[in-house]
């Protein structure tokens, strides 16, 4: 079944908001991105937000941008999707809970630290007592958010579902990723991610969210027209699916999930090959890699829709193409966990 997007929001390392998109894309050496913080204080009471973790924050942010994006006051669903949860808070209430001998605890950071905590936040603000559900599903977290709204589409339970991904990184949590030679272990420029020579790549964070429809209208970005996800594939197996995609979808852009990491890299077939006629692109150059990335490549697909326009930065080989119709999502996470998003204008 269709599902139409009708509103989008995104919190990332870069600028999301400005025109033309990625004119000026934040360059730094970095061990890890981090998001650019908007304006909080437009969004949410200055009561709450000192209450409030990072992920919570950018999390309503994004989701608030998505409904105003939309027109939609109520969702009749909020999904959310997250593979590590509220890291800064989780961290919190652990070091609070060994540094004062597990006595004199404020439950504030535990309950915060929860994975489905920003969907249950955005709720109460908007006072939704609809089906709220938030799915940890590692690298197929947010692709397994995306299936479960259009589950409830199927069955007619919904006109109108909230869906996001999010995910935050802390510098307790880089660390332990270098340890295991995940990621880098000297700063880097993230611009030239793809070029890295050394093992592991630049963990990040970011948001992003989408008002989904059963139904079109004039704000429509696009409609998703395919998820489907394979784990622990062989290459040849990915091959047969792109393969396939190909023959059944003329697709004129490819968003592939390289993130500068050779031992994870190679896996990638050579998508010239198969989508001969295509522009390829990147996007974790921009935001960094994390469980739910490739909630920021839909985001990134629904702007190239919109623009008709593919940001110079994003392109890294493939057709110089000026007409955008069918976007295809390719991602994987270590090699575990492949998905395929397909959007179509």
């Amino acid at each position: 079944m269709k599902m139409y997007i009708n509103g989008i929001g995104c919190v990332a390392p870069q600028d999301t908001k400005s025109k033309p998109l990625f004119a000026n894309p934040v360059v730094e050496e970095v061990l890890q991105t981090s998001v650019i913080k908007p304006n909080y204080k437009e969004y949410i009471s200055p009561v709450k937000i000192r209450r409030m973790g990072k992920a919570i924050k950018m999390g309503i942010v994004a989701c608030t941008d998505a409904l105003r994006d939309a027109n939609v006051e109520m969702p009749e669903a909020i999904i959310g999707a997250t593979g590590l949860g509220c890291q800064e808070d989780s961290e919190k209430f652990l070091e609070a809970l060994i540094k004062n001998d597990e006595q004199f605890l404020t439950p504030t950071s535990f309950i915060q630290s929860t994975h489905n905590t920003v969907a249950g936040q955005v709720a109460l603000m908007l006072k939704c007592n609809a089906y709220n559900f938030t799915y940890c599903h590692r690298g197929f977290s947010f692709e397994n958010a995306l299936v479960d709204a259009e589950l409830t589409f199927a069955e007619e339970r919904a006109n109108n579902v909230l869906v996001f991904g999010i995910d935050e990184m802390t510098a307790h949590t880089r660390q332990v990723f270098q340890r295991i030679n995940w990621n880098v272990q000297e700063p880097i420029n993230v611009l030239n991610l793809l070029d890295n020579t050394t093992e592991g790549t630049v963990y990040g964070e970011g948001v992003a969210s989408f008002s989904l429809s059963s139904r079109k209208n004039e704000n429509t970005y696009g409609a998703v027209e395919l998820v489907e996800m394979l784990y622990k594939p062989g290459q040849e197996a990915v091959k047969q699916k792109l393969g396939s995609i190909a023959k059944e979808h003329s697709v004129d852009l490819v968003l592939a999930g390289y993130n500068g990491d050779q031992k994870f890299d190679q896996f990638y077939p050579n998508l010239e090959e198969i989508f001969p006629n295509s522009s390829i692109g990147a996007f974790k150059h921009l935001v960094g890699e994390y469980h739910t990335a490739s909630s920021f490549a839909l985001w990134l697909a629904c702007e190239v829709l919109a623009d008709q326009h593919l940001p110079e930065v994003v392109q890294i080989k493939g057709k110089n193409k000026k007409e955008f119709n069918n976007i295809l999502i390719y991602n994987h996470y270590n090699n575990l966990d492949h998905s395929f998003i397909l959007l179509k204008k």
